[in-house]
């Protein structure tokens, strides 16, 4: 089981380590309108000196109530991406198209990881095993249609433990949204939203999730409604 922190993590380290990497992906985080006529498009770069063959897979990502979730195999998506396989040449790049091919009545936004695998040529070089070692790169990939929105409230002990729920059926982040007092026992924050991020941290919800965030002195107790910026 995967953690919605630890997504945000394989971001940080896509982004982070992009320029490290013998191929690199751009971008990394994608969002495609479901109602939209246009194909996004992923580019992937080998920046080796040997031709690098790359496939091009899509995993379900399922999450749980908690937040967490699943990568699951794509068996029959609605999500298409092309081609599913290439030969890159040293110093150039491919470009691969994603197309959205289901109707717009989807119940909830969905989210997948578009992996690009690079499975090795030929054995690893003084390797006894006979094994071939494959790499896997990542893009994460979310597809949304206007009419589905987030709906956020966050709830606050009086220890300052706070749970964040998202009954919406599109996915938000924490740092998108304003909280305002939604009951009379609830007091404003007073924070800016740089503060927030420095108290809080950033955090992905998925629709129909919520996260415990752990006690913090900076958060007054009360129900509050989240806001999307």
């Amino acid at each position: 089981m995967i953690t919605r922190r630890m997504l945000l993590m394989v971001i940080a380290v896509l982004l982070s380590g992009a320029e490290a990497q013998a191929v690199i992906i751009s971008p990394t985080v994608l969002e495609i309108d479901s109602q939209s006529s246009g194909q996004p498009q992923v580019i992937v770069s080998n920046n080796t000196t040997q031709i690098t063959p790359i496939e091009a897979s899509l995993r379900r990502l399922v999450f749980q109530d908690d937040g967490e979730f699943v990568a699951q195999d794509v068996i029959d998506s609605q999500l298409m991406v092309f081609p599913p396989a290439v030969m890159i040449k040293p110093g150039q790049s491919q470009v691969f198209r994603l197309q959205w091919i289901g109707d717009d009545s989807s119940a909830q936004s969905e989210s997948y990881f578009l992996r690009f695998s690079q499975p090795s040529l030929v054995a690893t070089r003084g390797s006894q095993s006979g094994i071939a070692v494959q790499i896997h790169y990542n893009a994460i990939i979310h597809v949304f249609s206007p009419q589905q929105a987030p709906n956020v409230e966050m709830q606050v002990t009086n220890s300052g433990e706070a749970v964040v729920k998202n009954s919406g059926n599109r996915y938000t982040y924490l740092s998108l949204t304003k909280f305002l007092p939604a009951e009379e026992s609830a007091t404003e924050f007073g924070l800016t939203r740089v503060e927030m991020m420095k108290s809080l941290g950033e955090h992905f919800l998925p629709p129909f999730s919520s996260i415990e965030l752990p006690s913090n002195s900076l958060l007054k107790p009360g129900v509050y409604q989240g806001v999307q910026q």
